[in-house]
């Protein structure tokens, strides 16, 4: 056996041992490509991404205290009493204009 037959071997046999394991996968991967990896490649903690986004909530609400609150309008859905019947013959008129501008497969 040759190195690259060796080599190609070993990798496969260490995807497929970690096989239902996505994080021990993705560091075969990475290996595979030949890049290095450790658990400390970020710089930021959770911690730290709680306080960040703590005071992102904290900043926004502060910036708008004093705005009013928006009113939302209210909207009255019409019921289905509401529309006009169609035809057969107007729904397959639709369904033809929406194939002819929008074909499938």
């Amino acid at each position: 056996m040759n190195e690259k037959t060796v080599l190609s071997a070993y990798w496969r046999s260490e995807i497929a041992a970690s096989s239902g394991d996505s994080k021990k996968l993705l560091n075969v991967f990475h290996a595979v490509l030949g890049e290095t990896r450790t658990d400390d490649t970020d710089p930021h903690t959770a911690d730290e991404f709680v306080v960040f986004f703590r005071d992102k909530i904290d900043s926004v609400r502060a910036s708008t205290v004093s705005m009013p609150l928006y009113d939302v309008p209210f909207w009255t859905t019409p019921t289905l009493e509401q529309f006009t019947p169609v035809t057969v013959e107007e729904v397959d008129k639709m369904r033809l204009v929406s194939w002819i501008r929008c074909p499938r497969g």
